[in-house]
């Protein structure tokens, strides 16, 4: 093999190598940035829920809060619970249906799953927010 060929297979390899480490770059950044939007969203949700089921409860209590969270249905990525002063699950927000099969467990395993936020209520109760804080 001539001297030439060798350079230009040198200088290929070496190219090739900088373009696949940009792009694994790119796409660590696109994922870190994701995750970032994610966590963003998941606390915006939970502080605007918790102001609200706040509100609710001055004007209504608990039960109003209930409805309140039955009329909201899934607020996006976030699991939403309504507990009651002793610790008893009163609601749970729906399933995702965008996402069916992916398991929210499988997050908790890899601990990707944080408490997004958590608020007391009149009468003892607490919303408790939690959202999926990673894509992986």
């Amino acid at each position: 093999m001539r001297l030439r060929t060798r350079l230009n297979l040198v200088v290929a390899g070496l190219s090739a190598a900088f373009v696949i480490v940009l792009i694994a770059a790119e796409i660590q950044s696109t994922r870190e940035s994701v995750r970032e939007e994610i966590e963003a969203a998941n606390r915006v949700a939970s502080h605007l829920l918790g102001r609200l089921a706040s509100i609710y409860s001055n004007i209504g209590g608990p039960d109003l809060v209930l409805q309140f969270l039955q009329q909201l249905g899934r607020v996006r990525a976030n699991e939403v619970y309504l507990l009651s002063p002793s610790g008893e699950e009163l609601y749970r927000s729906p399933p995702a249906t965008y996402k069916a099969g992916r398991e929210v467990r499988a997050a908790i395993g890899q601990g990707n799953l944080h408490v997004a936020g958590r608020c007391a209520t009149g009468g003892g109760s607490s919303i408790l927010a939690r959202g999926a804080g990673c894509l992986g």
